[in-house]
């Protein structure tokens, strides 16, 4: 027996890829591809999707769904210029929403607006 329940999402995100402009330097090109619903623990599920990118968001979706948590390099004190360091922030961190947007932006040039 299947479970057929509905989870009504937390939030609703329009998801724009970022991509630079041909003959345009530095200017980048912000278009909407489709909407994601953000439930409960950060779960990503693909709400719409521009049929062109289809294959790209639900990839991009699945393996942010497969992570039990996401690591980001956090700032770097000016005194160390060589050195990193990382912040890891694990579904239910109060913090992960904000770190979901700052990964798929810097990894995937995603936003979710």
């Amino acid at each position: 027996m299947s479970d057929t329940r509905h989870i009504d999402p937390i939030e609703i995100a329009d998801v724009f890829e970022e991509a630079d402009q041909p003959g345009h330097d530095g200017d980048r090109e912000i278009r909407l591809i489709g909407t994601v619903d953000i439930h409960d623990g950060g779960r990503l599920e693909v709400a719409t999707v521009e049929p062109a990118r289809e294959a790209f968001l639900r990839g991009v979706v699945d393996r942010m769904n497969r992570k039990s948590g996401i690591v980001l390099r956090s700032t770097v004190p000016p005194d160390e210029p060589y050195s990193t360091d990382h912040v890891s922030v694990e579904r239910g961190d109060p913090g992960f929403g904000t770190a979901l947007r700052t990964y798929m932006r810097t990894y995937y040039g995603l936003r979710l607006n």
